[in-house]
């Protein structure tokens, strides 16, 4: 339990209806809407506009590929099956309107939290060893998507 105690924040309030299936799901779910986002940016043309110089487009294109092959790691460890992507009109105008470092702020935080959400569980709800061990896997996954899209945004 070590290594999660890392994480913890035992004031935190954690729902003890959550459970590993439950919370692989929306792991899923989060990443498949992710994903189909970051995948629409990168092919949309001129995405930042007609005043974008030439080396900026790049760059964009650049991040969408490499935030888009972290994302599909990041799915396929929460859920080696498969998960199809959900693409809707909100996904789209989404991908349109992609800001990378706002979306990273909001992305990293949402990171952050949700390892620490997942080690306050493991204390406070998970009592059987299996329960802890998936934890620990949970917070290196996250850990991961963490550090391989802060790498994926690099110029």
């Amino acid at each position: 339990m070590s290594f999660l105690a890392a994480y913890q924040d035992l004031a935190l309030d954690v729902s003890a209806k959550d459970t590993p299936a439950g919370i692989n799901a929306e792991e899923a779910k989060r990443l498949s809407r992710t994903l189909a986002m970051v995948i629409l940016a990168g092919g949309i043309p001129r995405r930042l506009g007609a005043d974008a110089t030439g080396e900026e487009l790049a760059i964009d294109k650049r991040r969408a590929k490499r935030v888009a092959h972290v994302l599909k790691q990041s799915l396929t460890a929460w859920n080696p099956e498969g998960q199809p992507l959900a693409i809707d009109p909100d996904i789209k105008k989404d991908a349109a309107q992609l800001d990378w470092e706002q979306w990273w702020i909001e992305h990293r935080k949402w990171l952050e939290n949700r390892i620490t959400y997942v080690a306050t569980w493991a204390s406070k709800i998970a009592h059987k060893p299996e329960d802890i061990q998936w934890a620990k896997k949970a917070v290196v996954r996250l850990q991961n998507e963490l550090n391989w899209t802060a790498y994926a945004l690099r110029d």
